[in-house]
């Protein structure tokens, strides 16, 4: 029968059609942004882990710096320098060279017992060809003294020779290679890292050199082995020598740049990715390793070394969860069109037979069949049913399209959601729940399914009878079936049914987004206590100085009072100097209290009216200014800024000082204003404040240099005495009231300050 066929074919062709799209379209659309989130999980939890490691590696660093900042400063470096500059006598301390060598040698070997990668601990003179002074090495079974006729001359080491280039108190760190002892190779091939600081004399003149050889590859390897990093990990510098640690053994190597051949080009694929570490999803389909680099801070230390971190993740590693998806996924569709089938069968034909059967009545009747068991007014009854079957197949086609959306919109939040979802009735028990949830609490749907929601989640009952008061997140503490305790964030809502009150339960296991919390808030401690350490550090320590520096200055003052008639001009000179170095250092050691202290800058609520702090700072300079014949200039009104009116007030008195101080101009100019707007470094800043002068200018090439504490760039004779720390608290100031400071300056074409706080009152 033609006609009855082709209705059921129709119907079972546009219901499989429908049904196939939707699920294609859907299916496609979740699968894109599992994989887009799985992506971005493994992008951050890289991240992470990469962030960690490199930190770890650069305090190895950071302890290489304290150590080279330190230990000169100890006694025995400037000891050994009279001593030797006076036929091997110190008369200040009345010590031979030896008493001071032997002094080093204790430093030296508690050093070493303290810092198990470093090799080598050398004190090296510029005299005598680069000759070593004090030489204490690590061994096998202890230290050695290096006893005098060992010691080397060093002078043509390249690292030594490019110490030579270096300013003071900088730190410079050389190339790694083997160690070689009077020009051989040690018969134990250790990579070696030679840090190197420059040793001045009291007057400035350079002395020798302090150098520490450390084995980089211990250092490596045992960071990497006790990190146990969960990806392939490697840390090369721009030469080729590589540290890398493998998962898959679970082992640390090193390899020298002549070695290391065969890990060369994946060193290479992550030099090239250091400044966009992820990848996109198509770049993972292809079978790519997710790479994450970024080069390591080595904080202070200059030189030729440069480290990079480097971590890979396999491809089929990145995507697992999704990939399980996808599988999912395509089950459930195969499972759910073969019921559509099923279903579409049977609909079709439960809709036709009566369309059948009224076309079979019609075409008897059409016949002249009479013999029918029908109503005499047969036409309105076949109309009736027409009629009535119509709105039947109506109220059934939209039952079902309903029936149907719903089943895909539950399938889909409850089977594909990325978080775990649980139904749950309203006396508390357990009514679906979603393989994501089933994960978390390590269950099965069959063992959940029936049970009280406090086996997994014992907190949540009074959260579940205060929905319609409490909305948002919340944080409970889940327990799985193995009985372990993890931090979950859910959200509870209230769902009304035909059958009662039902809650939807959307849970996500926190575990390792507390974790990284707590590793942040532990730095966070950390970075504050060594803060406060550091400070506390620098008053205790500019105070104690204060005590013996003015004794000194006391009792030179009381030799030059009562010096001898017959004592020589050189020696009195001495005495003078000694009396000016004590002046100088107490100044020294008086900003450096005051630079601790601008650390403690509270700046809530506090105002300053710069107007009037210009008008005071000027008040306060107007003999100077009269006496070099300076002009001042005020452009504009100046506003009321945001700042304790001491901090505001140094700023200025410091800025106009210097602008008046190094000027060798018959008519000194100093322009004092405000600009609304001011580029610097690519970056707009408003409210701009800014001192110009006329006077010698700053090359460009110390612009940066002139913020440092103690820095000075010209002869204290030419312009006056001065500690070098003005512009370092200038500095310290505006930065700690969030502002920015910066110059425009060239030698003989003046200088300008701009310098930025937060105005709070300005017409």
């Amino acid at each position: 029968m033609p006609l009855r066929l082709n209705i059921r074919a129709q119907f079972l062709l546009l219901l499989v059609l429908a049904v196939l799209v939707s699920d294609i379209v859907t299916t496609g659309y979740s699968l894109e942004r599992i994989r887009a989130l799985d992506l971005a999980r493994s992008n951050a939890r890289f991240e992470g882990e990469s962030a960690v490691l490199a930190t770890r590696v650069s305090s190895g660093f950071l302890t290489l710096e304290h150590d080279l900042q330190m230990i000169p400063r100890t006694p025995p470096f400037q000891g050994l320098i009279r001593s030797h500059n006076n036929n091997d006598y110190d008369e200040q301390e009345y010590s031979t060279s030896q008493m001071w060598v032997n002094r080093l040698q204790t430093i030296f070997v508690s050093t070493l017992q303290e810092r198990p990668y470093y090799t080598q601990l050398r004190y090296i003179g510029d005299a005598d060809g680069g000759r070593e002074l004090v030489r204490v090495d690590q061994a096998n079974e202890g230290f050695t003294k290096v006893p005098y006729y060992q010691l080397q001359r060093m002078g043509e080491e390249p690292y030594l020779q490019e110490t030579r280039k270096l300013e003071r108190d900088t730190i410079y760190l050389s190339q790694i290679s083997y160690n070689r002892e009077q020009g051989q190779l040690d018969e134990v091939l250790v990579p070696t890292l030679r840090a190197v600081v420059p040793i001045h004399e009291v007057n400035g003149e350079r002395f020798g050199t302090f150098v520490v050889n450390l084995n980089i590859e211990q250092m490596l390897k045992d960071i990497l082995l006790e990190e146990q990093p969960a990806h392939d990990t490697y840390i090369y510098d721009d030469q080729g020598n590589i540290a890398w640690f493998e998962v898959a053994t679970g082992s640390a190597h090193f390899r020298t740049a002549d070695e290391s051949e065969e890990i060369r080009a994946r060193v290479a694929m992550a030099e090239s990715l250091i400044d966009s570490p992820s990848l996109a999803l198509s770049d993972i389909s292809r079978g790519q390793d997710l790479i994450y680099s970024n080069r390591i801070s080595l904080g202070e230390l200059s030189g030729n070394l440069s480290l990079t971190l480097a971590q890979f993740l396999p491809a089929h590693l990145v995507l697992q969860e999704a990939s399980a998806a996808e599988r999912q996924y395509l089950m459930t569709s195969v499972v759910k069109l073969g019921i559509f089938l099923v279903l579409a069968f049977a609909a079709a034909t439960y809709f036709t037979r009566p369309i059948q059967r009224l076309n079979e009545g019609v075409l008897k009747w059409g016949n002249g069949d009479t013999d029918l068991d029908l109503p005499s007014d047969r036409s309105d009854e076949v109309g009736e049913l027409a009629r009535s079957f119509k709105k039947v197949v109506t109220r059934l086609s939209e039952a079902r399209k309903s029936e149907q959306e719903a089943f895909r919109k539950v399938s889909d939040a409850i089977n594909f959601a990325v978080d775990g979802l649980i139904t749950v009735s309203s006396s508390g028990q357990i009514q679906s729940i979603n393989p994501v949830a089933c994960k978390m609490f390590a269950t099965t749907e069959e063992i959940s399914v029936g049970r009280s929601i406090m086996w997994i989640l014992p907190e949540i009952v009074d959260h579940l009878k205060s929905t319609r008061e409490e909305a948002g997140t919340i944080t409970l503490t889940g327990i799985t079936a193995d009985k372990k305790e993890i931090p979950i964030e859910l959200s509870i809502s209230e769902i009304t049914a035909s059958d009662g009150v039902f809650y939807w339960v959307v849970l996500r296991d926190v575990t390792e987004r507390m974790l990284q919390q707590a590793l942040l808030e532990d730095a966070l401690d950390s970075l504050k206590k060594t803060n406060g350490e550091l400070n506390d550090f620098a008053y205790i320590a500019s105070h104690d100085l204060r005590e013996p520096l003015r004794g000194i200055q006391i009792h030179s003052q009381s030799i030059l009072k009562n010096l001898p008639e017959n004592m020589d001009e050189d020696s009195q000179r001495k005495i003078t100097r000694v009396n000016e170095l004590a002046k100088r250092m107490q100044q020294l050691v008086t900003d450096l209290l005051e630079f601790s202290k601008l650390n403690k800058i509270e700046s809530e609520g506090m105002t300053t009216d710069v107007a009037k702090t210009v008008n005071v700072v000027l008040d306060s300079l107007q003999s100077s200014l009269e006496a070099a014949n300076a002009e001042i200039e005020i452009k504009g009104p100046l506003p009321v800024v945001r700042g304790e009116t001491v901090h505001v007030t140094s700023v200025f008195q410091n800025l106009i000082s210097n602008a008046l101080k190094y000027n060798d101009s018959d008519t000194p100019k100093i322009t004092i204003g405000l600009l609304p707007f001011r580029a610097y470094q690519d970056q707009i800043h408003s409210n701009v404040f800014y001192v110009q002068d006329n006077g010698i200018g700053i090359h460009p090439d110390f612009h940066n240099e002139v913020f440092k504490i103690f820095k000075r760039l010209n002869n204290e004779k030419a312009y006056g005495y001065g500690t070098g720390a003005g512009l370092t608290f200038v500095r310290k100031i505006v930065n700690r009231y969030g502002g920015t400071i910066w110059l425009e300056s060239e030698p003989e074409l003046g200088t300008t300050f701009y310098f930025t706080f937060k105005v709070i009152d300005h017409e």
